[in-house]
């Protein structure tokens, strides 16, 4: 029974993994971390007017980007005539798990998930549209999500 600690956590039960084995992320206050001051005098600005200021994306937003890439969250969507809308999934998960995410229904009666990427659903302007291109493809209960893919999760119970 040999190995690190950290090798050997998933042989405890679920809810008992300890802290050691978890991800840490240091945010930093300053010049090289997060410049705490310029965010809050950003946050009183219009988003446009506080874009010109910043060299990329928001604190926020960046803290949520490392969280993300640390505890290995990747994103996918869903997008419907009424809502559109972003889903968190452990990297490597499948649309199997996806549709889970989403229903537990959904994952009981799946059949396929239509898939595209973000990007090319944004340029062709519809679901309907991507598909004459041929930028839309059907995966199968195995199809590993990848991050920024838009999932179609068609079903039946």
């Amino acid at each position: 029974a040999g190995g690190t600690l950290a090798d050997r956590s998933g042989e405890l039960p679920a809810g008992l993994e300890p802290l050691t084995t978890k991800p840490l992320l240091a945010v930093e206050n300053g010049p090289k971390g997060i410049d705490l001051k310029l965010e809050a005098e950003l946050a009183e600005m219009s988003e446009a007017d506080a874009a010109d200021f910043r060299e990329g994306a928001s604190a926020l937003e960046e803290v949520v980007r490392r969280l993300s890439d640390e505890l290995g969250l990747i994103s996918f969507f869903t997008a419907g005539e009424k809502e559109t809308r972003a889903w968190s999934l452990r990297r490597g998960r499948t649309a199997l798990e996806a549709a889970e995410t989403i229903h537990t229904d959904i994952a009981r009666g799946f059949i396929r998930a239509e898939v595209i990427r973000w990007e090319d659903l944004v340029e062709a302007g519809s679901h309907a549209e991507a598909a004459r291109r041929g930028l839309q493809r059907l995966e199968g209960k195995t199809y590993v999500v990848e991050d920024g893919d838009v999932l179609n999760i068609r079903f039946n119970v």
